[in-house]
């Protein structure tokens, strides 16, 4: 996938999320960066937990969006 169809698939992702979205791409402030590391970890640990497939596919589709 080219870079500018990747972040226009996630501008498209924040605006159905409500969230803000910059016009171009551009690296986040380090307090947002590490905020949005300690979610993703939190995912990756829910998957490494998750005993049934409904836990599983909640996790990875929590980590995505």
């Amino acid at each position: 996938m080219h870079d500018d169809n990747i972040y226009l698939a996630v501008s498209r992702q924040h605006f159905h999320f409500n969230q803000q979205a910059p016009k171009k791409a551009e690296h986040l402030e380090a307090r947002e960066k590490k905020f949005r590391f300690r979610c993703m970890r939190e995912e990756l640990e829910e998957y490494e937990d998750a005993e049934t497939l409904e836990e599983e596919f909640d996790a990875i589709i929590d980590l995505v969006v």
